[in-house]
């Protein structure tokens, strides 16, 4: 039930006088329904037909409004909707399935903690001044304080905490009522509502149901039993419930037999110690062989084995030996997950857009907090450095040598010693060299280029790993009017051998010319042939070297 219809059905009279927005006249006194306290069998649900409230229509309509909720909530939830709908019957003999009144059809299927809370609320309604109490509950916002009370910065997906009314320690005239419900202090069928969120925060933190229900509704509600043939009030079902004396069973609950058995499964009974069957099916469950005889035990749990699974995309179930556990992940703003994992998990919806994405490491901004989403789909506050708000610092990672800043923190590239000198290796040639990124992230020492020039237009300037720079003179292809040594010849004749040391030399260093452009020029030599001249000469080195060296 996320919205209620806008009033309860007080009578013709009251419901023409609030549809008209008149207020009732002062003095007059108010009629209120007063039915006796006898229970209901079965409902009239428009649409589907007569079905059976303790057996049938509770536990689904708990399973479909707060079906994730811990135990104790589920509890709440069963008398809240029990009082609604006997509410809804004496006032209308009949209730919708949908959210104007409660959700009886929603495609989920009640499990065994379902009805174990109507069977231990079984009868349970809430009554005040001898009138039944139209118990309204919403889903409300997702309460982040201790006191589970909800507040303004609380996420509200259903728009729905205004109605919710906290009445904890109000009695009688100052209850608050919901607006849910025509507000009169004479109008004793409205006494409030509850939040379903609020109540499993309350649940969570060990409060009892009765506690709960008075959190919203007032500490002076009337907690009363309402009898009928269908009612165990032993916590067993019956008429779909318990029967005694000559060991029969009728519809299908709990037989007393009276005597002495070994607990053993009968079908899909468990036989207790004293003779007693309780149908397992009754409460969605299967009997199951145990240490200490046979139990009830989830279908889906009948392994023995642990295991986890999602009931929908709020309640995660563990099972333990046969028992079931159950989480509520839709109350801490989780999905129930079994994407990408074997095992079903919980996971932040900040960090998946729904239970079937399979969760990625990344960054997200809450109220300009950076958090980050692990590949579990775990969200963990990682604020950004220096307390910047997160819109700043989005998407900052780990620093790499990349020539951006990485961190966030101002600085490019810091720790890699970009520019730094280092040592490339490489012989007399590769000495020198400095630190660059290598375009992976990391860094590589780079030979400094050029580090055998010796700017002369007019030398092949080679690098011999083992002996380290050579400059080879052009010779003749210097033409004159590019470079002409001192003492104002031209042409080539500049370079000769020292065959002592086996190396090229120039007899005297050549200087510009005085005219023509300075620089290395083909003349009449033919190009090609001049290329082939230094490679004889570079040849002729060669081998001079190897066969002095008797290489």
């Amino acid at each position: 039930m996320n919205t209620r219809s806008p009033w309860p059905f007080l009578g013709s009279a009251l419901l023409i006088a609030f549809t008209l927005g008149c207020d009732v006249p002062e003095g007059t006194e108010l009629a209120t329904l007063e039915s006796p306290l006898y229970g209901y069998c079965d409902a009239n649900v428009i649409g589907i037909g007569s079905v059976d409230v303790e057996n049938d229509y509770l536990p689904h309509v708990i399973q479909c409004e707060n079906g994730q909720a811990p135990l104790e909530a589920l509890k709440a939830q069963a008398v809240a909707a029990r009082s609604y709908l006997y509410y809804k019957l004496d006032t209308s003999g009949s209730v919708i399935d949908g959210q104007g009144d409660q959700v009886f059809s929603c495609g989920a299927t009640p499990t065994a903690i379902h009805y174990q809370a109507v069977a231990a609320t079984a009868g349970q309604v809430i009554r005040y001044n001898n009138t039944q109490i139209a118990a309204f509950y919403v889903a409300g916002a997702y309460p982040t304080a201790g006191s589970c009370k909800a507040n303004a910065s609380n996420n509200d997906p259903h728009n729905t905490q205004h109605y919710v009314t906290y009445n904890w320690d109000n009695w009688g005239a100052n209850v608050i009522q919901t607006t849910l419900g025509w507000i009169n202090s004479g109008n004793y069928a409205n006494r409030g509502c509850m939040s379903q969120n609020g109540s499993a925060c309350l649940a969570d933190k060990g409060w009892g149901y009765i506690d709960i229900l008075k959190s919203y509704y007032g500490m002076d509600f009337e907690l009363d039993t309402a009898t009928a043939s269908c009612i165990d009030t032993g916590g067993s079902t019956s008429g779909g419930g318990t029967t005694s004396g000559g060991g029969t069973t009728s519809g299908g609950g709990t037989t007393s037999g009276g005597g002495s058995c070994t607990p053993s499964c009968v079908g899909n009974s468990v036989m207790g110690s004293d003779c007693t069957l309780t149908n397992c099916a009754s409460q969605g469950e299967v009997c199951e062989a145990t240490a200490s005889g046979a139990a009830c035990v989830s279908a889906a749990c009948s392994s023995g084995e642990t295991t986890k699974y999602c009931v929908d995309e709020n309640t995660l179930v563990e099972c333990v030996n046969g028992e079931e556990l159950t989480a509520n992940c839709g109350a801490y703003a989780m999905y129930c997950s079994t994407a990408g994992v074997e095992q079903a998990h919980c996971v932040s919806m900040y960090c998946v857009s729904g239970p079937d994405e399979v969760p990625i490491e990344k960054e997200v901004c809450l109220d300009d907090v950076r958090y980050h989403c692990d590949s579990d789909g775990q969200l963990v506050e990682s604020p950004c450095p220096n307390d910047a708000p997160c819109s700043t610092c989005l998407g900052c990672t780990v620093e790499t040598c990349n020539g951006i800043d990485d961190d966030c923190d101002g600085n490019i590239d810091e720790g890699y010693d970009i520019g730094a000198f280092c040592n490339p290796g490489g012989g007399q040639c590769g000495t020198s060299g400095e630190w660059i990124c290598d375009g992976a992230g990391s860094t590589v020492c780079a030979t400094l280029q050029g580090n055998c020039d010796d700017w002369d237009p007019c030398t092949v300037d080679l690098c011999d790993p083992d002996e380290g720079c050579t400059h080879v003179s052009l010779g003749d292809v210097c033409v004159a009017g590019a470079f002409e040594p001192e003492g104002g010849s031209t042409g080539g004749g500049g370079l000769h051998e020292n065959e002592e040391e086996d190396d090229w030399y120039f007899d005297t260093a050549p200087t510009p010319a005085e005219n023509g452009e300075a620089g290395c020029q083909y003349g009449g030599a033919s190009p090609v042939g001049s290329v082939f001249w230094l490679l004889g000469i570079l040849a002729a080195q060669r081998h001079r070297r190897r066969s002095r060296h008797g290489a």
